[in-house]
């Protein structure tokens, strides 16, 4: 396919949209989720003694005043965020909503992975894309029309479900753009997360209006999903993978023409008629696998078995760290906004040197200095800029094993089975991601958030480099690539232009008897 792509342009116009739709995504799903801690920061209080009117009010935390009848107490509204917590009373014993806010979204997201993943690979890509954007849109609306904390939860349920879109953008930027590039436009689309994060961080400072937030996301969701429904066209790697052989050479001629290659894309056909077979000449080696069948198949368990545990850890790290900016210590702007400076500085660094060094050599890079990191930040305790160094580290490690894993996870499984083991790993992130709201709880959680970090370097010696390889259409072709970062290139498969649209003809039966134990 990559030949193909290039003659119908494999990074021009149309491929630049593809980049421009999947960061305008990025952002809309970042202020959803990003908002989280400073949507429920809890209020600032102003307390004094009820026995002693005449003393002035002093600030105080809700810790002094919660079932305690001997303080009186007001809301400091000069200091408090204009959010969810104030508006909604979620203070005290109505606290334990702000937990319950964060998991919803979580939750939804396990049903979303676990019930959406399969429908991409059975029936396309551009589909259910296009119906996400749209139900992002009326989230988006509903958040902005909420009116009691019951609404938010189940607001904040339905959007986790819908997030399955970030997902789903994983695989198609490896199947609409070159390898040269996915890397770099991934790790420019993770970037938007702590951007965002530091746009709320002084839009709470000084705009502080939590509906208006939701205001202005709900007109740009409503543009977005307009300018989706016009441009995004189906993935022609999946239709190949299908056999739908016509229905992608028709694609890649759209696309083509998007580019202003037509001419050439026509040539290219031409040369490569007499090797194009119709889909009634092909037979279709299975319509889909289901997660159970994957997992019997020796060439993948490992791998899934694998990122299983870093997608699990990123859900954990990285959320466990964005979450709960208010339980670092300091100042919440402060941590904020070095934290997203970390986040941002790894996300623009490890694609480009993933592009060059290889993903698995800058994942163990990544998972050393965030584990180190947030050890020692929490062996030395206090509050100074030591401390924030050390939140800059392991952001910035954290950060960086998950820009990596969206890189990597979608390049090492095969295009018919992409979006199916996608989605249970996105589902085994949320899981990582549930446990977050109450890790605060947990003693010295930092130390071990180091050591499951530190044990990320010890699974990735368990992962074969994907560098320099074409993202493969089936099974088959998987188990026979081979990446030039690899120790032996001797099983390396070469792609000629004669196999382009060719696929290898096998019967269910005869693979199974030996690729299943």
């Amino acid at each position: 396919m990559n030949a193909a792509f290039e003659a119908a342009g494999s990074f021009n116009k149309f491929q630049k949209i593809v980049c421009y739709l999947v960061i305008s995504l990025a952002i809309m799903n970042a202020i959803q989720c990003i908002s989280y801690p400073f949507l429920t920061s809890q209020p600032e209080f102003l307390c004094r003694d009820k026995s002693n009117i005449v003393e002035d009010y002093y600030e105080c935390h809700n810790k002094e005043l919660c079932k305690n009848e001997l303080f009186d107490y007001k809301i400091n509204r000069e200091k408090s965020l204009n959010n969810i917590s104030l508006e909604f009373d979620l203070y005290c014993e109505r606290g334990i909503y702000v937990g319950i806010i964060g998991t919803s979204f979580f939750i939804g997201g396990i049903f979303g992975s676990f019930l959406l993943s399969p429908i991409p690979d059975k029936y396309g890509r551009s589909g259910i894309y296009k119906i996400l954007l749209t139900a992002s849109l009326l989230l988006n609306l509903n958040m902005l029309l909420s009116f009691s904390v019951y609404h938010v939860i189940i607001t904040n349920f339905i959007a986790g479900f819908v997030y399955y879109s970030t997902s789903m953008v994983t695989f198609i930027v490896t199947e609409y753009l070159p390898q040269s590039a996915s890397g770099k436009v991934i790790s420019l689309t993770s970037s938007i997360d702590p951007l965002t994060g530091i746009f709320i961080s002084f839009y709470f400072k000084y705009v502080n209006n939590w509906r208006l937030l939701f205001g202005l996301a709900s007109i740009y969701s409503l543009i977005l999903s307009l300018v989706v429904n016009f441009y995004f066209l189906e993935s022609p790697r999946w239709l190949n993978s299908k056999n739908r052989v016509k229905e992608s050479i028709e694609i890649l001629k759209q696309i083509a023409d998007i580019n202003g290659n037509k001419k050439s894309f026509d040539n290219f056909l031409k040369q490569n008629s007499q090797l194009i077979k119709g889909d009634e000449n092909l037979k279709e080696i299975k319509t889909t696998y289901t997660l159970f069948q994957i997992l019997q198949l020796k060439s993948q368990r490992l791998n899934i078995i694998c990122l299983a545990y870093l997608w699990f850890c990123c859900g954990l790290l990285y959320y466990g760290l964005v979450m709960n900016l208010e339980h670092l210590g300091g100042n919440i702007f402060l941590n904020g906004i070095v934290l997203f400076i970390g986040e941002i500085s790894s996300e623009l660094s490890t694609g480009v040197l993933a592009d060059h060094y290889g993903r698995i050599l800058i994942f163990k890079v990544c998972g050393l200095i965030g584990g180190i990191s947030f050890i020692i930040w929490e062996l030395i305790g206090g509050d100074n800029w030591f401390r924030v160094i050390l939140v800059f580290m392991t952001s910035f490690g954290f950060s960086g094993i998950y820009n990596l894993i969206y890189i990597y996870s979608p390049e090492i499984f095969p295009t018919s089975i992409r979006s199916t083991v996608l989605g249970f790993l996105f589902l085994v992130n949320r899981f990582g991601a549930i446990i977050v709201p109450y890790t605060p709880y947990i003693p010295h959680s930092p130390i071990l958030f180091g050591i499951l970090s530190l044990f990320s370097v010890y699974v990735d010696f368990h992962l074969k480099e994907t560098l320099g390889i074409e993202p493969p259409d089936d099974i088959p072709e998987a188990m026979k690539q081979t990446s030039f970062l690899s120790n032996s290139n001797t099983n390396k498969l070469n792609v000629s232009k004669s196999h382009i649209f060719t696929k290898r003809l096998i019967t269910s039966e005869n693979y199974f008897k030996n690729e299943v134990i």
